[in-house]
């Protein structure tokens, strides 16, 4: 899925990734499971 808003990391699993396109000068990310728990403790 493609989203800049974090309330969709819920979706993510093993074959979902969150693809957050570029902002404000900051590079795109893509978010898998790691990631997730990473930035939203």
């Amino acid at each position: 899925m493609m989203t800049p808003d974090k309330d969709f990391a819920q979706l993510v699993s093993d074959n979902i990734y969150m693809y957050r396109p570029p902002r404000m000068g900051n590079s795109a990310e893509i978010w898998g499971i790691p990631e997730v728990l990473k930035n939203l403790r």
